[in-house]
């Protein structure tokens, strides 16, 4: 399965530096080494003002669909910046998780990437 992670942040100067942290951050995980690709992206009408978007490619296999699950949520829990990120399937399903949403994440993420959440 490929993914797209489209992220946009609300300060334009932010874009290229959280892309690159999220980048190395999703590299560092052994599953997804060698998968993950970056390329920028005009923003469209109705996304957030003033940023830009930068996409990271990723084509995962059955386990970097799991990594990805767990992963992306975590990075996004870190950051103090207000960023979002769509994430979006080869066959167009997607959904949109923020920082305003950390408490979504999970579960977003695990369902639009067809994941099933592990509850203890």
């Amino acid at each position: 399965m490929d993914v797209r992670l489209t992220l946009q942040t609300l300060h334009a100067d932010e874009s290229l530096p959280l892309t690159e942290d999220l980048l190395r951050w999703l590299k560092d995980e052994p599953e997804l080494r060698g998968r993950v690709t970056v390329a920028s992206a005009a923003p469209e009408p109705g996304q957030m003002s003033g940023g830009v978007l930068q996409t990271i490619l990723v084509s995962l296999g059955s386990a970097g669909v799991g990594a990805l699950a767990r992963s992306l949520p975590i990075w996004l829990r870190l950051q103090r910046s207000k960023v979002e990120i769509e994430v979006t399937r080869a066959d167009g399903r997607s959904v949109r998780v923020s920082t305003d949403n950390r408490k979504d994440v999970d579960s977003l993420i695990h369902d639009v990437l067809g994941v099933g959440l592990d509850r203890d």
